[in-house]
């Protein structure tokens, strides 16, 4: 255990990652401070409300994005190793017109019928003022995320986790304890005013940093490399957040919070594997390029150890003690403890694989990722609605686990049998 710590500490990537894991803590934390906030601040119903409308409308971004984010990533990655910077900057401008394009109808289509959904499909009138006022974060996260994708691919990796990260929630922060809301609707309002300016600054700093040149990037080749990517992104979203969605239907708005505040505590295990990848992506779009898979092998090692080293810390006491986290937010969310420790258990796992998704789709693997993902979204639809109406938010987060471990497990099959390694054994040897 000494000698593994020593290599990684000692490792120039390792030392990158840190640097990238201290974004994601200090993400982590706004997440944190953010949901007690809106907890205390306007109740743990329309904290239920408004977390509702955040994954309706993270869903549709993920749609609306055809799968450009991808594409942006990986092209750009590869032209900035060949010098190609026209090439870059190109597919930056051909895919953030098409996301934006379709992000913005999506976005007016819920704002202009948020009150006919709210009552019509999710029979909560309520809940018509948080979609109202949420609608048009759809473009700026899509914009956001495009933005940040290009910076990554460009290796200003740390800059890319700030604005995926830590940013819109800061500015969301500030926003609560500036002028509290007064409900969900209006705190909706906040968050969408947040993600524009978080948009702006990413955009402003994709624009200081990316070099100009010669090279372009035909838009058939965008949509070509975009299609699978986009069916694995939104069942990817499906999967991690079909269980808040689905939940939307069954249970009331303080459960839908006690769901919701769990599956993000869980999600905070993951932070090390977020930078780890973030810092991965471009090393494999270029190693696979180049036909190194020696160097795919040492980063998938690399990177998947020091998010394991990093993610051990936080998942033991969410399993061990999770309703004493959970009281932190009120005692109403604290009987969500069962919730915590499920979700901590499928991000275990998460954890464990490495960066299986990113690792398949930078190694022209994308139909392969499709394939797994296609599966574990269509299990975590099918599950979801089931054990959801019989077990109420305990199925529903039970589902959304079980979709994520076997996504991962699907994943990390696909490896073996197409680049001829386990990440999980690679990972650990």
């Amino acid at each position: 255990m000494v000698d593994l710590i020593r290599r990684i500490v000692f490792n120039q990537d390792a030392v990158r990652i840190i640097v990238g894991f201290a974004l994601r803590i200090s993400g982590s934390v706004v997440t944190l401070v953010l949901s007690v906030l809106l907890v205390r601040i306007i109740g743990e119903a329309d904290t239920g409300y408004f977390m509702l409308a955040f994954t309706s409308m993270t869903l549709l971004s993920a749609v609306a994005r055809c799968g450009t984010e991808g594409v942006v990533l990986k092209i750009t990655a590869a032209a900035r190793a060949d010098g190609l910077y026209g090439m870059a900057q190109d597919v930056w401008r051909k895919s953030s017109l098409l996301a934006g394009g379709v992000s913005a109808s999506l976005a007016l289509i819920l704002y202009v019928f948020s009150d006919s959904i709210a009552s019509r499909v999710f029979h909560k009138a309520d809940f018509a003022g948080a979609l109202h006022g949420i609608s048009f974060s759809i473009v700026a996260l899509s914009l956001c995320t495009l933005g940040a994708r290009a910076l990554q691919g460009w290796r200003r990796i740390n800059a890319s986790l700030f604005f995926l990260s830590v940013g819109p929630g800061l500015i969301f922060v500030v926003s609560l304890l500036a002028h509290p809301p007064r409900g969900a609707s209006q705190a909706a309002q906040y968050y969408t005013a947040a993600s524009i300016l978080n948009m702006a600054a990413a955009l402003v700093t994709l624009r200081w940093v990316a070099v100009s040149g010669d090279g372009d990037c035909p838009l058939s080749e965008v949509l070509r490399i975009a299609r699978p990517l986009w069916i694995i992104v939104v069942v990817e979203t499906l999967v991690s957040l079909f269980g808040q969605f689905i939940a939307g239907f069954y249970v009331s708005p303080v459960e839908l919070t006690q769901l919701a505040i769990s599956q993000r505590l869980g999600m905070v295990a993951t932070i090390g594997q977020t930078a780890a990848c973030q810092h991965a992506a471009p090393i494999f779009a270029e190693a696979w390029r180049r036909g190194d898979l020696d160097m795919i092998k040492a980063t998938t090692q690399s990177s998947g150890r020091m998010a394991c080293l990093l993610a051990a810390p936080i998942i033991i006491p969410m399993l061990v003690a999770p309703h004493f986290i959970l009281t932190i937010y009120s005692p109403s969310v604290a009987e969500g403890a069962l919730l915590l420790q499920i979700s901590a258990l499928g991000q275990l796992v998460n954890v464990a694989t490495g960066a299986v998704s990113f690792l398949l789709m930078m190694c022209d693997r994308e139909k392969e990722m499709r394939a797994a993902t296609v599966a574990a979204g269509c299990f975590a639809v099918l599950s979801g609605w089931a054990l959801t109406a019989a077990f109420g938010v305990v199925g529903a987060v039970t589902s959304s686990t079980l979709s994520l471990i076997l996504l991962n497990v699907l994943a990390s099959r696909q490896v073996v049998l197409h680049l001829g390694f386990h990440p999980i054994k690679q990972i650990f040897r």
